[in-house]
């Protein structure tokens, strides 16, 4: 009786030590997932700077294309323009 209480016991000691592992390395990744998701104020300005770089790219983009639509007259870049021609628009890739 004794022998299989021991093991038994050993058994129990070695679950415990399972489960506080997995829980050290579980807290271990919230502590590193905390550092994408903390609302410190480093992090939220540079999210603000990407996403103000980004707006003023696409921004940037829009009138560039507008451009291009005047410069190759029989080719706009919108595809709503295409019903606002009185002509075919050219397709091919020569201006």
């Amino acid at each position: 009786m004794a022998a299989s209480e021991k093991s038994e016991g050993i058994a129990i000691t070695k679950k415990v030590e399972i489960a506080k592992r997995m829980s050290l390395k579980q807290l271990n990744n919230l502590s590193r997932m905390k550092k994408f998701y903390t609302n410190n104020l480093m992090n939220l300005k540079r999210k603000k700077g990407v996403f103000f770089a980004v707006l003023l790219f696409m921004w940037h983009l829009t009138p560039f294309r507008w451009f291009v639509a005047k410069l190759r007259l029989g080719y706009t870049a919108f595809p709503s323009c295409y019903i606002h021609h009185p002509f075919k628009p050219k397709l091919s890739g020569s201006a």
